[in-house]
């Protein structure tokens, strides 16, 4: 089935010169920059097309079939058409919740709540593509699915369709770091052809990480380069992450080679060795991130999710972290909680560990971020549930057995988390939806060191933030002279003076009314229907009115009717 998907995508793609699909050239791979050209979008296109269909279908890591078994629990649990099938905004967030999992890939344009494609339907994409920014990407890939096409797939998408978009996405990020590799052998003196030593691959994948932390896809100057080199050298563990990649590409080239001979790797062993950092990166990076997590929640003894100010400014670092955002960027980020009484804000430890702040950014088209932990407790009530919604009962017996690395199981829910449960299924009819706002919010309140607290769409607005980002000395001054006992007294106030009624789905869907619009709802109601009965009675006052008028005065109506009567009794 996946098979036949990807060569289904190949014969609708854009057809670009022949050659270009197989050419070794660093330049028919060029990086993704703010905006691509028409031909670079054929070319990336029908490339990473080309590699779905030749390589994508095996068993092997990463294969068709991984990614149809990793993405099956996610699958069954999403609302369904008609047909049994998904539409886009659930497409989007399978493909969007593989990447992040497995990666922590965020790709700009699979973000949940995004506004659909606006690619204009009556035109033929398929030869008539216009400049894309870095962020419509995903929407050229489903457009090229079909889906909105003239001959669009209206039944909607199956798991082959999750399968060919995460396929796709992934070859296009890969190709992206080709160029990079391109200028790790320049920055070294060697040709991108060169046979090179365990050394000398070694010396080009550090130089590669350089070019990757710096967000480069052109050559650096040499002092740029030093520069950037120095702060790698910072980071052991980096280095590390790289000689155990080219060990391994080494190890499998040379298997039935002399083990006493120095290895000759080609170009190829260096990209295979270049997927893999990319591709594994993610998870070697969760190391640290769980380092970071580790050194906030000691500042959290309480196990809220939730740090002081003035505390987080004090602590200074964490690692290799530097714990210097100012209380405005924080605020944008999305990681910062000023609900608690007393006007104390508080740093949220998933949302400011989950933040664009601590991401790496290669590219324009997406980030490498840490992990999130409650990816995998979402996973594991998706498989156990099989269906996009459950009875708070069934949740709540899943959840009170899911353990993370800060919370042990089984355990007793509080009261406080079993209510507010019960409140979002009331306002579902009686059953809480997987893929909504209100149940990442609970899951947040249940693992408050692993789950980001989710905020509405369009409610932040960090990617456009210009200002400082680092508070000034004067501001962490302020808050880190906050008087102790104070903060030790809002500790102590219920952690969930957050929660809101807010509602919207994440997969697609509506959003049920909130209790007090549905109120408000009523009421209106209620005040059309008393003006509309008043406005009858009132109507109905007014004729009997005019009719005593017209008939019960001297001279009037009534007199002639009078007349009329006796007449015809005559």
């Amino acid at each position: 089935m996946y098979l036949s998907v990807i060569a289904c995508l190949i014969l609708m793609a854009p057809t670009p010169v022949a050659s270009a699909l197989f050419s070794s050239t660093a330049g028919n791979m060029s990086g993704i920059e703010k905006h691509m050209e028409p031909e670079e979008v054929q070319e990336t296109m029908v490339i990473a097309l080309h590699q779905n269909l030749a390589v994508g279908h095996g068993n092997q890591a990463g294969g068709f079939k991984d990614i149809g078994r990793k993405s099956l629990a996610t699958w069954r649990s999403l609302s369904k058409n008609v047909h049994g099938r998904v539409e886009s905004p659930a497409l989007r967030y399978a493909a969007n919740h593989f990447l992040q999992k497995e990666h922590g890939w965020h790709v700009r344009g699979l973000e949940a709540g995004r506004a659909p494609s606006q690619f204009d339907k009556t035109v033929d994409m398929t030869t008539n593509i216009p400049p894309l920014s870095s962020d419509s990407m995903p929407d050229y890939v489903e457009f090229i699915m079909g889906r909105n096409g003239t001959q669009g797939n209206t039944k909607g998408y199956r798991l082959a369709e999750v399968v060919a978009m995460v396929g796709v996405i992934r070859n296009l990020i890969q190709n992206e770091g080709m160029a990079r590799l391109a200028n790790a052998y320049e920055l070294n003196g060697r040709l991108f052809g060169d046979r090179l030593t365990y050394e000398g691959l070694a010396a080009v994948l550090d130089s590669y990480m350089v070019l990757f932390a710096i967000g480069s896809h052109k050559a650096l100057s040499q002092a740029q380069y030093a520069d950037g080199l120095a702060t790698s050298q910072q980071n052991p563990d980096t280095q590390m992450f790289v000689r155990d990649t080219v060990r391994n590409i080494v190890y499998e080239e040379t298997s039935d080679g002399n083990p006493f001979e120095d290895p000759s790797l080609s170009w190829e062993s260096a990209a295979q060795a270049m997927f893999t950092l990319n591709r594994d990166l993610g998870k070697f990076r969760s190391l640290e991130c769980e380092h970071l997590k580790e050194g906030l929640a000691q500042l959290d003894p309480k196990g809220t999710g939730r740090v002081p100010i003035g505390r987080f400014y004090s602590k200074k670092q964490v690692g290799r972290w530097q714990l210097t955002e100012s209380v405005e960027y924080l605020r944008q980020l999305g990681a910062l909680d000023e609900t608690l009484p007393g006007n104390i804000p508080h740093v949220v430890i998933p949302n400011y560990i989950a933040s664009m702040s601590n991401c790496e950014n290669p590219s324009a088209f997406y980030s490498v971020c840490c992990i999130s932990e409650c990816e995998d407790l979402q996973n594991s009530i998706e498989k156990q549930v099989r269906k996009p919604y459950a009875s708070p009962e069934m949740i709540l017996g899943i959840v009170q057995n899911l353990s993370s690395t800060t919370v042990d199981a089984p355990r007793n829910l509080s009261t406080a988390l079993v209510q507010k449960l019960q409140a979002v299924a009331e306002m579902h009819s009686g059953n809480v939806p997987l893929h909504s706002r209100l149940f990442e919010q609970w899951l947040h309140f249940s693992f408050p060191l692993e789950c980001p607290y989710p905020y509405m769409t369009g409610a932040l607005s960090s990617s456009k933030w210009l200002g400082e980002t680092s508070a000034s000395a004067d501001e962490v001054r302020q808050y880190t002279q906050l008087h102790s006992k104070d903060v030790e007294a809002h500790d102590q106030e219920m952690h969930m003076s957050q929660w809101t009624l807010d509602e919207e789905m994440t997969a697609g869907g509506l959003a049920p009314l909130r209790p007090e619009q549905a109120k408000g709802y009523s009421v209106v109601v209620f005040k059309i229907v008393l003006f509309l009965a008043t406005a009858i009675a009132a109507c109905r006052e007014g004729r009997r009115m005019v009719s005593g008028v017209l008939f019960d005065q001297p001279g009037s109506l009534k007199k002639g009717r009078d007349s009329t009567e006796k007449s015809a009794t005559v």
